[in-house]
């Protein structure tokens, strides 16, 4: 079991680098019956749910920049049972590692603040909390992106929230309410 989760970790690894996200919302609840699930927007937000940029399933931003963003990516049939309940600390601490070792090596400015295992949706997930530096043609925007990660039905769910860090304190509350009212749905039920 020890050496399939270790595998397992790094073909998330892989799936979770192929597809980082910042997103947006637009006060309504979104609602994926291919993907089987749904999650509450901030009410006023810019929904693009057409956005399909590396397995974004649904983008919401305000004006000024502010973003929700889920990402779903499947993992197969192999994996279907699994959840991050499968792992031990240790695996889930080498994930981490191995997390934080490909974030360095996609920018070397991004700096993983913490990172902490909690219960979403009664599904065992993680949750880190990142900084990093957004650069523009003439200005350097320091950002904080936190991003939940949730395995259910052969899937990886990544809900990222992001902001720069001056607004992320104020709107840290409204994040964490999108990210837990995210609901999984059985096939076979409609949503």
């Amino acid at each position: 079991m020890m050496k399939t989760a270790r595998s397992f970790l790094f073909t998330i690894l892989f799936v979770v680098f192929s597809s980082c996200p910042v997103f947006a919302a637009g006060g309504l609840l979104y609602q994926s019956s291919e993907h089987m699930f749904s999650i509450e927007l901030p009410e006023g937000w810019i929904l693009d749910k057409e956005h399909r940029e590396r397995n974004i399933l649904v983008l919401a931003k305000t004006p000024e920049g502010e973003s929700i963003n889920v990402a779903v990516e499947k993992l197969g049939a192999k994996y279907a049972a699994y959840t991050f309940d499968d792992f031990s600390a240790l695996d889930l601490e080498d994930y981490i590692k191995e997390l934080e070792q490909k974030l360095h090596s996609l920018n070397a400015d991004v700096t993983l603040q913490e990172w902490e295992v909690k219960k979403i949706a009664d599904k065992k997930a993680v949750c880190l909390l990142l900084t990093l530096p957004l650069h523009s043609s003439d200005t350097v925007i320091q950002m904080k992106t936190l991003q939940v990660q949730i395995m259910n039905n052969a899937r990886l769910y990544m809900i990222t929230c992001g902001a720069t860090n001056e607004k992320f304190p104020e709107l840290r509350r409204v994040f964490e309410q999108s990210i837990h009212s995210i609901k999984f749905e059985m096939p076979g039920i409609s949503l």
